[in-house]
C-alpha cells in the first residue's frame, strides 16, 4: 500500500466465505484545519483513451452577469465553483475521469523501474499509439501561486515535463526536462540556476536529481522523494487538493470520525432525514479488531501486517454492501462501522445495518462528507465524481448542489466537477450556462467537449434542458429504431 497522497496505489482482493472484501487506503482528509491548497484553472487532455485531438476545460467564468455573485475571484478573474458535464452512455464521461485519474496516478504515486506507463492511447487511429499521450493542468496552489503542469508520455518513457509560474503579465518556466527515443534525458532549469533564492549546492542537487530520474518516472515525483522543497506546493495540490470518487468510491473518513465530529455527524443526520430515507440518525460505532466477528481470522492477520503505525487505515468493504474502517490509533487497531436508526411503531430507535440500507442511500451516505466539507470556508479542495446521481433520485442530487451553492462567495475556494445523466440538473436557476458542458463522440470516435456557453442564441429564459432533449447540443445519444422480431431474424439467418 502507498501512502502517497493518501490514496491506495493497488488494491487488494481476497476471497473468504465466499464474499469479496476490498481494502483501500484512507484519504485522511477531513482534519479540521484549513488546507492550503486552492482551485483548478483548467485542463487539457490528449492521445489518451476516447480523446484524440486537444480537449480542454476551463472554470475560467464567462463575462455573464448570471448568479455571479457566487463566483470565487482571483487577481481579475471570477473562477467557477461548479461544473457539471452531461454526456450519454459511451460518450467519453467515464474516460475523462480515467484520464485524471491516470495523471494524478504518475504524479502522486509514481511507477516502478523497469514497468511500462499504463497510458491507453487513442485506438481507432493506429497512428496514435506511435504518439505521446499529453496533460496540462493550470491550478491555484499555495500562497495563491498559479501553475501550469504538463507532461507527455508513452508507454516507455516521460517524453517531456515542464512547470512554469503564471504570473499576472509574465510567464516563469521553473524546469523543463525532456527524454529522447535512446532514454538520454534533457534538462532546463533556468529558475534554479540564476535565482539567487538557491545555493549552489541545491542547484546541482535539482540537476543532479532531474538528470538521474529513470524515463519513466516524471521528475516532479522523483524531486518529492529527493526533497527538493521549492516544487512542493506544485506536487500537493495533485497529492492534497485533487480529489476523485468513481461512483463506486466512498469517503472512508465518515465512519472513523463520526463519533469524533459532532459537527459532520448533525449534519450527516439532518441531511437524511431532509431527504426522507427514513432515517433518524446515522451513527458509528468503534470496537478492537480482535472482537469484530465479521472478519475472517486469515483477515485480521493481514491486516495487522499492513497497519504498522498509527494513523495509518483501510477501507474495508463487503459485495453485501457492509463497510468498515480499520486503523491503528495510539497502538490499538480498531474497527469502525456505521449503522442507522430508524424508529419504531412504538417511537423507540430500531438499529438497521448498512446492508439494509437501499442503494440509493448508501450512495447519498457516501457523498455526504464531501458535501460537508465543499460548504465549509475554509475548504480549497476539487472534487471530481464520476455518475454524481447514481442510484439516487433527482431531488436528491438537486439537494445537495443547491446546498454548496448557497455556501460559494467570493472568497470560497471548494470547487466540484461531476459528471452525469441527470437532465433535471439541466436548470438556469441552478447552473451558469459557463458551469454546463457536454461530452459526445465525433464521427471518427473520438470525445469532445464544448461548453454551453460557447452556443450562440441561449438566453437567460431558455429551456435548456428541453433544448437538450431536443437535440440543440452535443451530448445527446443517437439511438436507432430497434429492429422488428422479423427484421431481427432476418439479420440473424444473413
Amino acid at each position: 500500500m502507498s501512502d502517497r497522497g493518501g490514496v491506495a496505489k493497488n488494491r487488494i482482493c481476497g476471497d473468504f466465505f465466499t464474499q469479496k472484501w476490498y481494502f483501500e487506503s484512507k484519504f485522511g482528509i477531513f482534519s479540521p484545519e484549513p488546507q492550503n491548497f486552492l482551485m483548478l484553472l483548467s485542463f487539457e487532455i490528449e492521445n489518451f483513451r476516447s480523446f484524440a485531438d486537444p480537449v480542454e476545460f476551463s472554470a475560467i467564468a464567462s463575462r455573464e452577469v448570471q448568479l455571479g455573485d457566487r463566483l470565487p475571484r482571483f487577481r481579475d478573474q471570477r473562477l467557477l465553483p461548479i461544473a457539471a458535464i452531461f454526456g450519454g452512455n459511451g460518450s467519453g464521461k467515464s474516460n475523462l475521469m480515467f484520464a485524471l485519474k491516470f495523471a494524478r496516478q504518475m504524479i502522486v504515486n509514481g511507477t516502478e523501474a523497469d514497468e511500462a506507463i499504463p497510458r491507453v492511447s487513442f485506438k481507432l487511429n493506429p497512428n496514435f499509439a506511435k504518439l505521446p499521450s499529453r496533460f496540462k493542468f493550470e491550478f491555484l496552489a499555495k500562497s495563491e501561486q498559479v501553475y501550469r503542469y504538463e507532461f507527455y508520455v508513452t508507454n516507455d518513457v516521460v517524453a517531456e515535463e515542464s512547470l512554469k509560474e503564471i504570473r499576472p503579465t509574465t510567464e516563469k518556466t521553473i524546469f523543463r526536462r525532456t527524454t529522447n527515443t535512446g532514454g538520454a534525458a534533457a534538462w532546463a532549469g533556468e529558475y534554479f540556476d540564476n535565482h539567487a533564492r538557491f545555493s549552489d549546492e541545491e542547484r546541482q542537487i535539482a540537476r543532479f536529481v532531474a538528470m538521474g530520474t529513470r524515463e519513466n518516472q516524471l521528475f516532479l515525483r522523483e524531486a518529492i522523494d529527493r526533497n527538493i522543497k521549492y516544487l512542493k506546493p506544485a506536487y500537493d495540490w495533485f497529492a492534497s487538493s485533487l480529489v476523485i470518487l468513481d461512483p463506486d468510491s466512498s469517503l472512508e473518513s465518515l465512519e472513523t470520525i463520526l463519533n469524533r465530529r459532532d459537527d459532520l455527524r448533525r449534519f450527516a443526520s439532518e441531511s437524511l432525514k431532509n431527504a426522507d430515507t427514513g432515517i433518524a440518525e446515522l451513527k458509528g460505532e468503534e470496537i478492537p479488531l480482535e472482537t469484530a466477528p465479521e472478519i475472517p481470522t486469515e483477515m485480521k492477520e493481514e491486516i495487522r501486517r499492513k497497519l504498522k503505525k498509527d494513523g495509518a487505515g483501510l477501507l474495508f468493504r463487503s459485495s453485501r454492501g457492509e463497510r468498515f474502517s480499520i486503523y491503528r490509533d495510539e497502538g490499538e487497531i480498531l474497527v469502525s462501522r456505521l449503522f442507522t436508526h430508524h424508529f419504531g411503531e412504538d417511537g423507540k430507535p430500531v438499529r438497521f445495518e448498512m446492508d439494509e440500507e437501499s442503494e440509493g442511500t448508501r450512495r447519498l451516505i457516501d457523498l455526504l462528507p464531501v458535501f460537508y466539507d465543499l460548504q465549509n470556508q475554509d475548504t480549497n479542495r476539487v472534487y471530481v465524481i464520476d455518475e454524481l446521481d447514481r442510484s439516487m433520485h433527482s431531488y436528491l442530487s438537486r439537494s445537495l448542489l443547491e446546498g454548496f451553492l448557497a455556501s460559494c462567495r467570493e472568497t470560497s475556494r471548494g470547487q466540484l466537477l461531476f459528471t452525469t445523466h441527470e437532465q433535471q440538473l439541466l436548470d438556469q436557476s441552478l447552473l451558469r450556462r459557463d458551469e454546463i458542458w457536454f461530452i459526445n463522440k465525433s464521427d471518427d470516435g473520438s470525445t469532445y467537449m464544448e461548453g454551453l456557453s460557447d452556443y450562440e442564441g441561449v438566453r437567460n429564459d431558455t429551456d435548456i434542458r428541453k433544448a437538450y432533449l431536443q437535440g440543440r447540443f452535443s451530448g445527446v445519444p443517437h439511438l436507432r429504431p430497434r429492429p422488428s422480431v422479423n427484421e431481427e431474424d432476418e439479420l440473424i439467418e444473413h
